[in-house]
C-alpha cells in the first residue's frame, strides 16, 4: 500500500463530512423555503371590489417543479453520492486493516491504525503513542516502513 493510496482515505472522510454538511445546508433551506406563488388583483365587476388573489405556481421559468420539490430533489441526489461515498470508504477501510494486520511491530501498526483509521494528525498520533514520540518522529516510521515495503 502506497503513501498516496493511504492519504486518500483521509481525503475521502472529508470529503463524506463535506457531503454530510451540504445536506444539512439543503435540509434548511427546504425548512425554510416557501411555495412558488402568483398573486395577481381582481376586481369584482358587479361590486367594484378589488381582492388579492393567489395562485399557486409550478416553480417558474418552465421548470416544473417548486422550490421544495427542487431541493428534497438535491438533497436525495446528495443522498445517493454520500452512500456511494460511504461505501467507497468501507471498502479502502478493509484493506487498509487487512495491510496492518502484516505489520509485524506492535508501535508501527498502532502509528499506522490512529493516523489513517482515526484519521488523527501526526501530533495527536504521537501523543497517543507516547514514549517522546514527536509527530515528526511517527511520520517518518510509517514512511520508512512504506519505503522498506
Amino acid at each position: 500500500m502506497t503513501l498516496k493510496e493511504l492519504n486518500n482515505l483521509r481525503y475521502i472522510d472529508g470529503e463524506i463530512r463535506m457531503i454530510e454538511e451540504r445536506i444539512a445546508e439543503l435540509y434548511t433551506q427546504a425548512e425554510h423555503a416557501t411555495p412558488n406563488v402568483t398573486t395577481y388583483i381582481h376586481t369584482d365587476p358587479k361590486t367594484g371590489k378589488k381582492e388579492t388573489c393567489v395562485l399557486p405556481s409550478s416553480g417558474g421559468a418552465g421548470t416544473g417543479h417548486s422550490r421544495i420539490e427542487s431541493a428534497v430533489e438535491a438533497i436525495e441526489k446528495e443522498k445517493q453520492l454520500l452512500e456511494s461515498i460511504r461505501a467507497k470508504r468501507q471498502q479502502e477501510k478493509q484493506k487498509l486493516l487487512e495491510f496492518i494486520q502484516t505489520i509485524p511491530d506492535s508501535q508501527t501498526r498502532q502509528i499506522f491504525t490512529y493516523r489513517f483509521v482515526d484519521t488523527l494528525t501526526w501530533g495527536q498520533v504521537a501523543r497517543k503513542i507516547g514514549g517522546g514520540n514527536t509527530s515528526d518522529s511517527v511520520r517518518k516510521k510509517v514512511i520508512r516502513y512504506i519505503c522498506e515495503e
